[in-house]
């Protein structure tokens, strides 16, 4: 007994079982087989139709993903495919892809950055391109938990880069303790310090926070209206772990309304830091201290009006330029409130200048607010 076979239309020939047909094209194939007997007698011709199919079906569409960045510990992927009858293949991270289904759960993930990999094959085992996503699952140590802050007392938050990437944040917590956080991006890691603890409990008491030259830590805060004004500094650079002890400013303005809103700044030109408040006479105080000193100098007004407390934001470039937005006064208690604009300038002619250069005076000489450039007037 023979065998006789044909493969698409060709020419009929002997073969033996099993056949094998190589580089066939993509599209309908005919194989034909019959059996032949000793005498060559030919039987009927069994046949067998199929089709190449060689086209990869389209790449997943991802419908649902965690967000870029996120503290659950599990997540959900929800894909599908425009070629119908298609199975899928995901994986995660470095594993191999493994048969899946849409949706596709992946609970107890470590806090690090994941991947998520998924293909489609079609009944001919023909893969599509592969979908990834990838997102970030930060530790619960990241988030902050409870606290509060008062939009006058700044930089709440700093971000630095010296040997680490590190990101400080220091605020009140709902038991009246003034904490300050590190987060590491690189480790994705926070690490919390408490430096005291205030009563009442008030989200003015929010702590500001300077990175020294050195790059060590400090944290300025004071109670609202409190009768004094704190800082501690960390004994090493761009760590938040130990701490040096409670150190108080010790001066201010004549009044009885103490400390509100701490504002440092450090000016390079000058290397000396500018430590501002609302004092004692309601009205934006400042002090400076020299780079490497301990005492500051006597407290003075930038700006006054008497019987008022006008507020003030606080901005500089870090080198040679202070810039105040500030009120006349409370807008529940004065009646015309505007807001102004001043800077403090360094070098040899230092001083209050307009945005356009025109000098008003000497820092510590107190002007009235209304000699910055007016920025705002609810009447016009």
């Amino acid at each position: 007994m023979t065998f006789a076979c044909r493969l698409d239309g060709e020419v009929e020939r002997t073969c033996a079982s099993p056949f094998a047909a190589e580089g066939l094209a993509a599209g309908p194939h005919r194989f034909e087989v019959r059996a032949i007997d000793a005498a060559g007698n030919r039987g009927p011709a069994s046949v067998v139709d199929w089709v190449v199919d060689l086209t990869p079906p389209p790449a997943p569409t991802i419908d649902q993903r965690p967000a870029q960045v996120s503290a659950a510990d599990s997540a959900r992927f929800v894909f599908h495919d425009e070629e119908p009858g298609v199975r899928f293949q995901c994986a995660l991270d470095d594993a191999e892809p493994s048969e899946c289904q849409s949706p596709a759960d992946y609970p107890q993930l470590t806090a690090d950055e994941h991947t998520f990999t998924v293909l489609a094959l079609d009944t001919a085992g023909n893969a599509s391109e592969p979908v990834q996503a990838s997102w970030i699952v930060i530790p619960e140590e990241a988030t902050l938990g409870d606290g509060a802050w008062s939009w006058f007392g700044d930089p709440r938050a700093v971000h630095f880069t010296g040997l680490h990437r590190r990101t400080y944040v220091g605020w009140t917590a709902r038991n009246g303790d003034i904490e300050i956080a590190a987060y590491d991006h690189d480790s994705r890691v926070r690490t919390t310090a408490r430096l005291g603890n205030e009563k009442p409990i008030d989200d003015h008491n929010n702590p500001a926070i300077q990175i020294l030259p050195d790059g060590r830590v400090r944290v300025y805060w004071s109670l609202h209206g409190g009768p004094e004004l704190w800082y501690r500094t960390s004994l090493a650079p761009e760590d938040v772990t130990a701490w040096g002890p409670r150190e108080r400013v010790g001066t201010t303005t004549t009044g009885v309304h103490g400390y509100s809103y701490t504002n440092p700044v450090h000016l390079s030109a000058e290397g000396a830091t500018y430590l501002f408040w609302r004092g004692g006479n309601w009205n934006p105080t400042f002090s400076s201290q020299a780079d490497g000193q301990d005492t500051w100098k006597p407290a003075a007004n930038v700006v006054y009006l008497d019987q008022q407390r006008p507020y003030m934001k606080i901005a500089s470039n870090g080198i040679d330029r202070i810039a105040f937005a500030y009120t006349d006064g409370h807008p529940a208690e004065l009646e015309d409130v505007n807001i102004h604009y001043a800077e403090y300038r360094t070098g040899p002619d230092a001083g209050l200048y307009t945005a356009g250069g025109r000098r008003i005076g000497a820092l510590g000489d107190p002007v009235p607010p209304t000699a910055g450039d007016t920025v705002y007037d609810p009447a016009i």
